[in-house]
């Protein structure tokens, strides 16, 4: 399990303002205010937590951070406590796929190796992997890229009449489109570097999970007043607190690209 939480306060000014005055001068409600802000600060933290910050280096099984998809499909890494090596055939079956092809022809990792997207390929990295291996139906596969590489897809699909749906849209900016009945979303944190936007995941959504304590799961507390604390200040705070994990059940069912153009 991972803890974390998430302070939230005010000051004198926003308590005189916004949580004493009459209705008629209260600018906003402060506590609502706060409380959805946040909440998803925290959404925004965990989906950061979720590709790894950024960078290449997967978080490790100690450390304080949510695991990310870099750390259950990065090669020859450990993961959940299990150490990964193509070259020994060491627990391969814990290995993320591998784009070139199912296990038994592996014999080391080419995620890092330059890929064009297209069609043929994604069908490719699909169908002829352990990704196909691991899929019980086409609905299971979520295919998340940055919107550099969903434009460029899109634009290859949209003559297609099965595959392009231009005004399908999630939460949070994302689009969509589908293709062999696979979901290819269009995710806004992968286009922040220019390391994240040659980044394809491949994801087999049946083994994934966020795990939320039922203890801790976004609980917010009360506003305290810290004026009564040693070196107290004259502020109201709060916290949301949460406890969990990002966990992976079969790493060898989803796929990570991490140089794709």
């Amino acid at each position: 399990w991972k803890n974390a939480q998430l302070p939230l306060r005010y000051g004198l000014e926003e308590e005189c303002q916004n949580l004493d005055a009459a209705s008629d001068i209260q600018l906003l409600d402060l506590g609502e205010h706060l409380a959805k802000k946040g909440h998803r600060g925290v959404k925004i933290r965990l989906n950061g937590q979720l590709y790894n910050d950024g960078s290449t280096t997967p978080v490790t099984d100690s450390g304080k951070k949510f695991l990310s998809l870099i750390a259950a499909l990065n090669h020859d890494t450990s993961y959940g406590g299990i150490s990964r090596t193509f070259s020994t055939d060491t627990n391969d079956w814990w290995q993320g796929a591998d784009p070139a092809g199912l296990l038994e022809s592996i014999s080391s990792s080419s995620q890092d190796t330059q890929a064009n997207l297209t069609l043929f390929n994604l069908r490719k990295w699909i169908n002829e992997t352990n990704v196909a291996h691991n899929m019980e139906n086409e609905d299971d596969l979520y295919i998340v890229m940055c919107p550099t590489l969903w434009d460029k897809l899109a634009a290859e699909m949209e003559s297609r009449v099965g595959g392009y749906k231009p005004h399908d849209h999630q939460r949070q900016g994302i689009r969509k489109l589908d293709l062999d009945g696979h979901q290819i979303v269009s995710c806004p944190f992968l286009q922040k570097s220019a390391t994240t936007k040659k980044w394809v995941f491949i994801l087999n959504m049946q083994y994934w999970e966020l795990r939320i304590h039922t203890k801790r799961n976004f609980k917010m507390t009360d506003f305290k007043w810290q004026g009564d604390r040693t070196r107290g200040y004259d502020y109201w705070l709060a916290r949301i607190l949460y406890r969990g994990n990002f966990v992976c059940w079969k790493p060898n069912s989803s796929m990570w690209l991490s140089n794709v153009v």
